[in-house]
């Protein structure tokens, strides 16, 4: 017996999202590498060039912002994400392809079926201050045009623990080999106007430039340091003291650090001597 599966294709407004973002994408990238190569060739890019990937940019980020989105959750937290496709595979039940976050969301873990609320311009965020993070507060929720009653009202307690404002982790985290021991370097991300393809470099975003450094031999940590920099030496006759034996791999991890957060994501590379 042949089983029927029913797709649930995209509404056509999420269809025309994606196609633009999809085309807007692509001439980004096109565009992007014309003004490169102008950079590297005369040591300044065209002028009409950058008001065209102004242009593009700005595309691009109304297409994403259509796509839909959902809050999911597992029973344990929730996580806002964007799909590309929802294969209905039972009553009320989708199987969600391509899922699409713009925080650094893990959806490995994701504990299913797990449940999930389309959102729409009825959800609104909730602006609340730093000094509440940490702290559980309790949320009534009621119908619009209901009289308040306690009867009535759906009590939920939640904890703020400001997500919004944790650092992302560094990306292209590279090891290079030195005579007498290893350099690394990364690249830093940003909460705010990340996707920025115009300027030489996106916001930083926090107050100052620090990342915190951990090395790891075996299941103890060797070594941790700060640094403002967006790279770093690490000496093999420096592991083997602090280790006291020789170090033949370790692991890296690399964090930027927030005045206001703390410590963000974490960036890992593990290293053989």
């Amino acid at each position: 017996m042949t089983k029927e599966t029913k797709m649930a294709a995209p509404s056509a407004e999420t269809r025309a999202a994606l196609g633009e973002v999809l085309c807007a994408f692509e001439a980004l990238k096109d565009a992007n590498d014309r003004r490169l190569d102008e950079i590297e060739a005369k040591s300044a890019a065209d002028p009409l060039l950058d008001e065209k990937l102004a242009r593009i940019d700005t595309a691009l980020t109304r297409a994403q912002d259509r796509l839909d989105r959902l809050a999911l959750f597992d029973g344990a937290r929730w996580r806002v994400a964007s799909f590309v496709r929802a294969e209905l595979s039972e009553e009320r039940t989708y199987r969600l392809a391509r899922l699409i976050s713009d925080s650094d969301i893990d959806f490995s873990d994701l504990s299913l079926p797990v449940r999930a609320v389309l959102l729409d311009e009825a959800v609104q965020k909730l602006e609340l201050p730093t000094a509440e993070r940490g702290l559980d507060m309790s949320f009534a929720g009621l119908a619009a045009g209901i009289i308040p009653d306690d009867a009535l009202h759906s009590l939920q307690t939640n904890r703020y623990d400001g997500a919004d404002l944790a650092p992302r982790a560094p990306c292209h985290l590279k090891d290079y080999r030195l005579a007498d021991g290893v350099s690394i370097s990364w690249i830093r991300r940003s909460r705010k106007d990340w996707d920025d393809w115009v300027s030489s470099e996106i916001p930083l975003g926090e107050d100052e430039e620090l990342y915190s450094l951990r090395v790891e031999f075996g299941n103890a940590v060797i070594h941790e340091w700060l640094t403002s920099e967006t790279s770093a030496t690490i000496l093999i006759e420096d592991l083997d003291a602090r280790a006291g034996q020789a170090v033949p791999a370790f692991s890296i991890e690399v964090r930027q650090v927030s005045p206001t957060f703390g410590a963000g994501s974490a960036a890992r590379l593990d290293i053989i001597v």
